[in-house]
């Protein structure tokens, strides 16, 4: 497993983007959900369609 990118949009929430076995995961890890996070994903086997998801999950903001 290769990370591609990797970035929290606020204190608690993480966003990432993998590439392992041939394919992309884009992931959302919330801290106080760590159990769920692995449940909180969306695969895809192109690069751009990876990046594209994951680059509009970046603009998101964190709830206060």
């Amino acid at each position: 497993m290769k990370v591609i990118h990797k970035q929290f949009i606020g204190q608690d929430t993480e966003i990432s983007m993998v590439y392992s076995k041939g394919g992309y995961s884009v992931s959302i890890c919330i801290d106080n959900l760590k159990n769920y996070c692995t449940q909180l994903y969306r695969n895809f086997n192109n690069k751009a369609e990876a990046e594209a998801f994951y680059f509009s999950l970046t603009e998101l903001e964190e709830q206060q």
